[in-house]
């Protein structure tokens, strides 16, 4: 099912960047290799993080900045913010 989901965003993704955002081709492509490069590397690290702060903790954590981070997705659409945003999603993704 999560992989089901995040085939989806990664379309929904590409089209937001490209039309919305204005990214060329290659920089929306550039963004979602950062993207999926973080979704296999930091479950390890997120996990040690969970197991520390506690599972409920952890939870409360990551849909905190899940909330903030598409809340501001959906107010800035410039190049540089977007992407310095769309870099703290994935990296709570992992939480």
């Amino acid at each position: 099912m999560r992989t089901c989901s995040l085939l989806r965003f990664f379309i929904v993704l590409t089209l937001y960047l490209t039309d919305i955002v204005g990214f060329t081709d290659t920089e929306t492509g550039i963004v979602a290799g950062i993207f999926y490069a973080l979704l296999y590397f930091l479950p390890p690290f997120a996990g040690a993080i969970s197991d520390k702060i506690g599972f409920k903790k952890g939870l409360i954590l990551a849909f905190s900045l899940l909330t903030i981070g598409y809340s501001l997705l959906g107010v800035y659409h410039e190049k540089f913010q977007y992407f310095f945003f769309y870099l703290l999603y994935s990296l709570v993704v992992h939480l």
